[in-house]
């Protein structure tokens, strides 16, 4: 019976593919300036340590691979993938959530 329980927990777990909140970029050198994978913009800037309640979500999956790959389909092909500290796969059950 635990065995069950604990498969039944593990289904309701639920991956989001979030993204860092926008602001103003304070120069060409702004160490938040990457591209807005979301909205497909370049030369957005990201408050890297906003509170993850405030980050953006860009949709649910039901694996942590599945969001990767939603967003960098190159994962499949072992191509590099660029650098994106703006984007985190964060599941449901991660506390930081909750604060």
């Amino acid at each position: 019976m635990k065995k069950l329980r604990h498969a039944a927990a593990l289904a309701l777990v639920v991956w989001y593919l979030i993204q860092a909140p926008v602001r103003p970029c304070v120069g060409p050198a702004d160490p938040g300036l990457s591209y807005d994978y979301l909205n497909r913009r370049a030369d957005q800037c990201f408050d890297l340590g906003a509170s993850l309640t405030q980050w953006s979500s860009g949709g649910d999956f039901a694996s942590e691979d599945e969001c990767w790959v939603a967003i960098f389909p190159q994962l499949h092909t072992h191509l590099p993938v660029p650098r994106a500290p703006q984007l985190m796969c964060i599941s449901s059950d991660d506390p930081r959530l909750a604060k």
